[in-house]
């Protein structure tokens, strides 16, 4: 499975709606070519017991939780670059002694 596939995604046409009853309908419109490669790439790597639209909610699933493993390592890698910072405004996860003052 050499072949590679080029998707375009910056002339991709992205929709969200705001619906009734809290939901939301997300719309992409792909050029013909952009169609045919999306189709190439399920009858490629999407198991034939899976239909289309499970499939591409598997993909959309993948990248959310995907970027929210990214955006967690910055959030993680930002804390431990700025930790003393963080924690001269309380904000440090590591905990600190206070030190309670004895009578003199």
């Amino acid at each position: 499975m050499d072949e590679t596939i080029e998707l375009n995604f910056e002339s991709w046409s992205i929709k969200a709606q705001e619906r009734t009853r809290d939901r939301m309908k997300l719309q992409i419109k792909l050029s013909k070519e952009e169609a045919s490669a999306f189709k190439n790439f399920m009858d490629m790597v999407k198991p034939p017991e899976i239909d289309p639209e499970t499939f591409m909610k598997g993909i959309f699933k993948l990248g959310v939780e995907t970027m929210e493993m990214k955006l967690m390592e910055a959030v993680k890698t930002h804390a431990e670059e700025n930790d003393m910072e963080l924690s001269s405004v309380g904000l440090s996860d590591k905990p600190t002694v206070s030190k309670i003052p004895t009578p003199e």
